[in-house]
């Protein structure tokens, strides 16, 4: 093999592990990213429970007990549906 081609071989093999590695960091920084917006999406929405949980202890204490606070409190309240008196129904026929 001629020192020229020798030389261009080794800078091709080079330069193809130089863009592998570049695609593997891409895709690690890519993995970075996507982890990073979910975790504040996360944290946002463990916040925002945190507040509920709040406003909930306060009306328990009874400083919130107007019809808005009320209304918000009622949302968490489970509320039975066909669905949930069927499974009741069942439940009940699997104790007796």
């Amino acid at each position: 093999m001629a020192p020229s081609r020798a030389s261009s071989t080794a800078h091709a093999s080079s330069s193809a592990a130089a863009s592998l590695k570049l695609i593997e960091k891409k895709k690690e920084y890519d993995a970075v990213s996507a982890l990073e917006r979910a975790s504040t999406s996360y944290l946002e929405r463990i916040e925002a429970l945190g507040e509920d949980c709040d406003i909930m202890a306060s009306a328990g204490e009874g400083e919130l007990f107007t019809a808005p606070n009320l209304s918000l409190l009622m949302r968490f309240s489970p509320r039975p549906g066909p669905s949930s008196m069927a499974q009741d129904v069942s439940n009940s026929k699997l104790l007796s």
